[in-house]
């Protein structure tokens, strides 16, 4: 699950991978956004301040790493 959120948009926007995972966000007006990589059973991923303007794709690609195992 990746979920997106900044002061541009009302509310958060979440997305759900393909299966290569894949994910976009459409017609995102243009501001600064935090990115949040999610999946059970691994350490989550933040990205913070990813800077989008009009017109531009952006690429963000991460590494998930297996999560610590709790008792």
């Amino acid at each position: 699950t990746v979920t997106l959120s900044g002061a541009s948009l009302m509310g958060v926007q979440t997305s759900i991978t393909a299966e290569t995972g894949a994910y976009r966000f459409i017609a995102l007006p243009p501001g600064d956004y935090k990115v949040v990589f999610e999946l059970p059973g691994f350490s989550s991923v933040v990205r913070e301040g990813v800077r989008i303007t009009g017109n531009f794709t952006a690429t963000i690609n991460v590494q998930m790493g297996v999560a610590a195992l709790e008792e």
